[in-house]
């Protein structure tokens, strides 16, 4: 006996999430996304675990006030990391660009040439 899954809306932009086929997202894993908007969720090796890691970041609640790095407008979750795109000889991108990033659904902020305004430009863009 199998179990219906039921997908809570995106909890971006309220849209009907759904689970992605290959022609949404050609890879081995398995997510839920937002056909209106087009936020993915966590990967996962099924479609009851992305159901599952979908659900319950729609369920989180928004980052601490006085968190340094501001919550994740996709998401809502509240770990961000730093990361660097390791693209130093693009045109007009010389150098390594650096970025803060959602560690649970991969939204990143700006590129920025010094590491140390990562945190500031992302912030810039979750205020919006």
């Amino acid at each position: 006996m199998q179990t219906e899954i039921v997908l809570e809306d995106c909890p971006h932009c309220g849209g009907d999430a759904k689970f992605a086929g290959l022609a949404d997202w050609p890879y081995l894993s398995n997510i839920v996304f937002c056909p209106s908007c087009l936020v993915k969720g966590p990967q996962a090796p099924n479609y009851h675990l992305a159901a599952l890691m979908w659900n319950k970041r729609v369920e989180a609640e928004p980052v601490a006030g006085d968190a340094v790095a501001k919550a994740c407008p996709y998401c809502a979750e509240e770990v961000v990391v730093e990361g660097n795109n390791g693209r130093g000889n693009e045109p007009g991108h010389e150098g390594t660009l650096y970025f803060t990033a959602c560690s649970s659904c991969l939204g990143r902020g700006p590129h920025v040439p010094d590491k140390d305004m990562t945190v500031e430009a992302w912030n810039r863009r979750v205020d919006g």
